[in-house]
């Protein structure tokens, strides 16, 4: 990642950036995040762990077989909304 920052980039694609590390980094990758969006920052973050999506984004989308499944905006909180969301047939949530 600190290679990407020197870049002084404006929009940072993240994806997956904490598999694999320790617990202590994590928090370190989450407060790196939450400083560059406040500087305003565009963040697109993936990740395969819906917990840390929903404490992370002001925004989700929920994409299954390609399409846009359902849109969850403001501070998501729970990942049991963007599971819900991922499975429902139809849902604008």
């Amino acid at each position: 990642m600190a290679r990407w920052l020197l870049t002084d980039a404006k929009v940072l694609l993240l994806f997956d950036v904490t598999r694999g590390v320790d617990a202590a980094t994590k928090h370190d990758i989450y407060e790196l995040v939450g400083a560059l969006a406040a500087q305003g920052r565009a963040i697109l973050y993936y990740s395969s762990e819906t917990e840390e999506i929903a404490h992370l984004c002001h925004r989700v989308l929920v994409l299954r077989e390609g399409r846009v499944a359902a849109e969850l905006a403001g501070p998501v909180g729970d990942a049991e909304r963007i599971v819900a969301a991922s499975i429902k047939e139809g849902q604008d949530a």
